[in-house]
């Protein structure tokens, strides 16, 4: 799927763990997301984009990190500053 309709998803999944009580549901998530953005950082060498797809790059690159740490935090999962 791709990244950006993943990444607009999250509020939604949000929603549906709080209604029916499945934190599985933003675990599966959050496991695509991880999936579909591993996919979008082998296509796009980021820093050797032009400028404006670049940009466009690290902004999806940072978004796609806060919302799997936000997720992660909501499941009780430490996250690494850095690796």
């Amino acid at each position: 799927m791709n990244l950006l309709c993943l990444l607009l998803q999250f509020e939604d999944v949000m929603i549906s763990v709080a209604k029916e009580c499945m934190p599985h549901y933003l675990a599966n998530y959050l496991f695509q997301l991880a999936s579909s953005f591993s996919k979008f950082y082998e296509k796009y060498l980021i820093l050797k984009e032009k400028d404006e797809i670049r940009n466009s790059c690290l902004q999806m690159a940072r978004l796609t990190g806060k919302t799997l740490k936000q997720g992660m935090h909501l499941l009780g999962l430490d996250v690494l500053d850095k690796m």
